[in-house]
């Protein structure tokens, strides 16, 4: 058998002066020579026991409690007697519940705490290893949220005896091997949490100079076998103290080993402090891969895997199956999704949903494997249930995960409570590609749907597709308020379809309110000529409030089909008329059958206060056409033609040939369609305009036969005297068109020219249009 280079042989001695210099620093009340009470609540740690292979029982968790110094040293303290049992309660949280009760006694020299009988102990909270942040990312921290990750050095304490069976089964070389891989073994416990963490949890042996390959053996000088374990290990951590120092150090874990044949462990193989730095092992089971990485999960803060009313019944991580065939002592797999979510290994690919605020949520997943290689999701999770988050994983197996026991190459489910002392994490479903997950009582009147919809494994990294919503019975219960996204619908199978994602010129300023549901109004141009297709109209609008144009309905030839084309941009035309890559397409080659006459955009946001162009192209399938009208002589490019009180539209260019080609030819006169242009102004001013299209909330939007058979006015303008900012500031142009008809009999026809002059009186603000 290797021993370590300094082999200690020490026996239970402790200096008076040790012990005067552990008293001296505490705040306490002397009670003996060896006894001090203690004033200060002390935190306390739940080794949690594990079962040996095939053992169904094995005796309760225990709990010691950490007392921290007037100089801010922490040392741990075991409880007398049955009270490591009775107080190891489900409401207490390992590493962050205190104690306290007037009369209790810490023993220095024997690291022992006492708690009297007639005592009522007072629990409290200090921090909690879990925590919820400011975001709900819900990142687990470990024993100290700064010392998470890192690279951190680990000690193992092999206890032996006299007797001929006190000594561990396996060589310290061979035990060294299995933690580092100091001597080539490829799998170790290192490497895997170095893998599994991607390197961002890295273990090395202890450095102390009495360690050798990070093993330190302490014989306590007397026969083990058939004596307590917990008491074997109590002797020795005060001699591995006054050797070492105080525990644990620089050591992220600490990790006793016992000879077989010790009482106490009744059935189980190993226990460790959930959140602590201390683990215990049976032999041989410090050399078993799976049952390593579970204890220092627990050191991590990890607590157990179930499935079903079985504890340790979720086979796809260490928490729950820590081994299995054919590579029992060495799998190779990691945490399951929940623990994967406690500590930030995966940071980057997590995300949170909440499908009553997300209706509609559909992207891949990849498992931990392929982590490194490629960028979708590594873990899901699910709120907005009262009593339990859902995790949503891929489980590959494949790499640092081939040895996954259970439901390799499936999706997992899994849920925790949000409760922080909960830290249990339960498997409830396992997906094969196409198949559901419902949970009828995730939500009072919406189940919860998972999907495992498709699987691309195409290439080396596996892509499973994962759909999660909340069953929908109306739109409403789809609309996620962001209105750039378009207009989100419930599908008849209870999901929720994603709306047309819509043009938002200046997302930043988009309004809150989802101003599409507003009333639909319209600014309209009649008269004009027809124009042979393939021919564009490009001109400048200004807007007076905050707007969204939704739709045109163009003067085109009613026998033939015509493709239409939409292009807007902020800012004036001038200059960027043939510069594509100014433009964004709201409405990209719509087909406008014979008759159809209204081209639909990709709803897109105009701040109010701005200017926008607007690039409207025609082309006929076969002999179709486009009316403008010409502007008159005293008309100029950029001259208002119609206005209302939210929009004015302006004289802009005829243009014949496609878009932005070089053989385009550009008119020397201003021209504007003929047309109407549909609107939906945002925020709460009431619109005066009579001219709307009353159409419900989510509609499509209006044909033809929906909208008012009385149409607005049209305003023609000949020159710039009725310019919008010279105008009232209520516009009035756009009410309907009333007359006043003089006709006194026959009158008397004189030759041209000439002219009458005569006075009106107004009992009310009027526009003048027009004389006939």
């Amino acid at each position: 058998m290797i021993r370590p280079r300094r082999f200690l042989k020490l026996y239970i001695t402790m200096a008076s002066c040790s012990k005067n210099a552990i008293s001296s620093a505490f705040s306490f009340h002397n009670t003996d020579n060896n006894l001090v009470e203690m004033v200060e609540p002390c935190l306390l740690f739940v080794d949690i026991t594990e079962p040996e292979p095939g053992v169904s029982y094995v005796v309760p968790d225990t709990v010691s409690c950490e007392v921290t110094d007037s100089e801010g040293i922490s040392r741990l303290f075991d409880f007398e007697g049955d009270d490591r049992w009775k107080l190891a309660t489900p409401d207490v949280e390992s590493g962050s519940t205190t104690l306290f009760a007037p009369g209790i006694t810490l023993d220095l020299k024997r690291r022992r705490i006492h708690v009297p009988t007639d005592a009522v102990p007072e629990f409290g909270t200090g921090f909690s290893l879990f925590h919820e942040d400011d975001d709900e990312e819900d990142l687990y921290s470990g024993r100290d949220a700064k010392n998470a990750n890192g690279t951190w050095e680990i000690l193992f304490v092999a206890i032996v005896g006299t007797g001929p069976d006190d000594q561990l089964k396996n060589t310290y070389a061979e035990i060294s091997d299995q933690l580092f891989g100091t001597h080539g073994d490829k799998i170790n416990l290192a490497a895997q949490m170095s893998a599994c963490s991607y390197h961002r949890q890295n273990y090395i042996p202890s450095k102390n100079p009495n360690a050798t390959d990070g093993v330190i053996e302490i014989n306590l000088g007397r026969i083990l076998k058939g004596t307590e374990y917990l008491d074997a290990r109590m002797e020795a951590q005060i001699i591995l103290e006054d050797s070492i120092g105080e525990l644990p150090g620089p050591h992220r874990h600490i990790i006793y080993a016992f000879p077989r044949g010790m009482e106490g462990w009744n059935g189980a193989s190993a226990n460790a402090a959930s959140g602590g730095y201390r683990s215990q092992f049976n032999t041989p089971y410090y050399t078993w891969l799976g049952t390593l990485m579970h204890e220092l999960g627990h050191n991590l803060g990890f607590s157990h895997s179930w499935k079903g009313d079985n504890e340790y019944g979720d086979g796809t991580g260490y928490m729950g199956k820590s081994g299995c065939y054919p590579n029992r002592f060495d799998t190779q797999q990691c945490y399951n999704g929940v623990k994967s979510w406690m500590v930030d290994w995966y940071i980057d690919r997590q995300l949170s949903i909440h499908p009553l605020e997300d209706p509609v949520w559909q992207e891949d997943l990849v498992g931990v494997a392929d982590y490194h290689k490629d960028g979708p999701l590594v873990t899901l999770r699910i709120l907005g249930n009262s009593t339990h988050n859902y995790f949503v994983s891929y489980n590959r197996k494949v790499g640092i995960n081939q040895d996954v026991c259970e439901q390799g190459d499936e999706v997992i489910i899994h849920y925790r409570t949000p409760d922080r002392m909960k830290r249990d994490s339960f498997k409830v479903a396992w997906l094969k590609e196409g198949e559901r997950f419902v949970d009828n009582d995730w939500d009072m009147d919406r189940p919860l749907n998972i999907i495992f919809d498709s699987l691309d494994n195409s290439t080396e990294v596996w892509k499973p597709n994962i759909q999660v919503f909340a069953t929908c019975y109306s739109d409403t219960d789809c609309d996620n308020g962001e209105p750039c996204d378009g207009e989100e619908t419930c599908g008849e199978d209870g999901a929720c379809i994603p709306g047309t994602p819509i043009f938002c010129a200046e997302p930043s300023a988009a309004p809150t309110q989802f101003c599409l549901d507003s009333s639909l109004l319209s600014l309209e141009q009649s008269g004009g000529m027809n124009q042979k297709a393939n021919i564009s109209n490009v001109f400048d609008l200004d807007a007076m409030t905050d707007m969204y144009l939704r739709s045109m309905e163009l003067k085109v030839k009613n026998t033939e089909a015509h493709i239409i084309t939409v292009y807007a941009k902020e800012g004036s035309y001038v200059g960027k008329e043939g510069d594509e890559s100014a433009w964004s397409t709201i409405a990209d080659e719509v087909t406008l059958e014979a008759g159809v006459k209204t081209v639909e955009f990709s709803p897109y946001f105009v701040n109010g206060g701005t200017k926008h162009a607007v690039y409207v192209h025609v082309a006929a399938v076969d002999d179709g056409g486009f009316s403008m009208r010409q502007a008159g002589p005293d008309d100029a490019f950029l001259d208002v033609i119609a206005f209302d009180e939210n929009l004015s539209m302006k004289w802009g260019l005829k243009i014949k040939g496609s878009p932005f080609s070089e053989d385009q030819s550009v008119a020397k006169v201003p021209y504007f369609m003929v047309g109407t242009m549909y609107y939906n102004v945002c925020g709460e001013k009431p619109s005066t305009s009579p001219s709307i299209s009353m159409i419900p909330s989510k509609s499509m939007l209006p044909t033809e036969s929906k909208r008012p058979s009385t149409k607005p006015s049209i305003s023609f303008h000949p020159s710039e005297s009725f310019l919008p900012s010279m105008s009232p500031s209520h516009f009035c142009q756009v009410n309907p068109l009333l007359s006043l008809i003089l006709d006194s009999g026959s009158g008397k026809a004189i030759s041209a020219p000439v002219s009458i002059v005569f006075d009106i009186d107004a009992l009310k603000s009027i526009y003048i249009e027009t004389l006939f």
